[in-house]
């Protein structure tokens, strides 16, 4: 509860970031395309550990495979080793000032970061669509969209910063840059099947959407839950056109603005402002748009080869317990690879540091990863 506050209270102050002039490079207009780049100055506490920073923009893909820029940074420590993480960082606003570039926001992962620098890591800090320097809107909790940035982000930065095209890769995500990590290794057989990704972490992620929604309905919900619901709504209007707000759910005019806000407080501002705020007055279709928005975000999605790790706080106050309590049975049913592993605490800590960094450092020596769907599918 007091990071969270810490948390909106910063986030105040943290909208203003330098930005160096980017040069364009020569480039083919294709998904995993470098645009441009610039050098680029990280915060105090992660830029002592690089050697060099830049941030890139680069072209992903829309729908009806249409392109669209979205940006990322690259970390490239001291003593580098050939071996890259990507970090995929939690969202607390959807307008473009929002992404990895705001101090604040390295601020929040900086201990993330540190440790892989530390280790040696090369970094990719993708931004999804919508933040940072795209030319497009962001879709919150859009799966697909978040995956499809992720994998993009690796393949631009391969061509821009002449990695072996071969280099091990292990995704790293915390919160919706979990669902993200998770969708992008899912999608990677046949989206990027070039990339050497040795495993995915999904860390404090919404993994199953579909699971929490009876909750949002009928307001079964948290503080935290409040906060998230304009930025849910927003995904949903910009993702299915045909979702239609009306009066009654929340004001129009007081919608488009919070869009202008980026903080966590800014959309609870927003519900308490708004007297007449209440998803459950939402329509029949709706509520059926709704559900197969959610339904689509659910994973997994597709079988894929590469191992999981998923980490969970026991009182997480984002996803609840009660919204996971089918994830293993959803994963192990698709045949996968996961290890499940549930810490002490809420929906950060610093226990996912050292868990994570212990299993990244066992892909990329090569040892097999645990599988806990053998001995739950015996259970059963």
């Amino acid at each position: 509860m007091r990071f969270f506050l810490l948390f909106s209270i910063i986030l105040l102050f943290s909208g203003c970031v330098a930005r160096n002039m980017q040069i364009e490079v020569d480039h083919v207009y294709q998904r995993g395309e470098p645009f441009s780049y610039a050098g680029y100055k990280p915060i105090l506490a992660v830029d002592r550990y690089i050697d060099k920073a830049f941030e890139y923009v680069y072209f992903t893909t829309a729908d009806k495979n249409k392109l669209v820029k979205a940006s990322a940074i690259y970390l490239l420590p001291k003593n580098p080793k050939n071996q890259v993480v990507v970090l995929a960082h939690p969202v607390t606003g959807i307008r473009k000032s929002c992404g990895i570039e705001g101090n604040f926001y390295q601020w929040a992962i900086s201990n993330y970061i540190k440790e892989l620098l530390k280790n040696h890591y090369r970094v990719i800090l993708p931004n999804y669509r919508g933040l940072g320097l795209s030319d497009t809107q962001h879709r919150f909790l859009n799966a697909n969209d978040a995956a499809m940035d992720v994998l993009d982000a690796i393949q631009a930065s391969i061509k821009l910063f002449k990695f072996d095209g071969d280099i091990p890769i292990v995704l790293w995500g915390y919160s919706q840059g979990g669902q993200a990590t998770q969708r992008a290794s899912e999608i990677a057989d046949f989206y990027a099947p070039n990339l050497n990704i040795l495993g995915s972490i999904q860390n404090s992620a919404p993994l199953i959407l579909s699971s929490a929604l009876e909750d949002f309905i009928h307001k079964k919900i948290n503080i935290f839950h409040y906060m998230l619901i304009p930025y849910i709504l927003s995904g949903i209007t910009q993702t299915m056109p045909e979702f239609q707000l009306s009066e009654e759910i929340i004001s129009k005019k007081k919608f488009q603005n919070f869009s202008a806000l980026c903080a966590f407080n800014a959309p609870l501002f927003l519900v308490i402002s708004n007297p007449s705020f209440d998803v459950s007055r939402i329509s029949e279709q709706q509520l059926a748009i709704t559900k197969s928005y959610f339904v689509e975000q659910d994973a997994p999605k597709y079988h894929t080869n590469i191992p999981l790790l998923i980490i969970y706080g026991e009182e997480d106050e984002i996803v609840q317990k009660r919204w996971r309590k089918e994830l293993m049975n959803k994963f192990c049913e698709k045949n996968l690879v996961v290890e499940y592993k549930e810490r002490t605490g809420g929906h950060m800590s610093r226990e996912d540091i050292a868990i994570s960094v212990s299993w990244i450092k066992d892909r990329f020596s090569n040892i097999p990863a645990k599988n806990n769907c053998l001995l739950y599918l015996k259970s059963k």
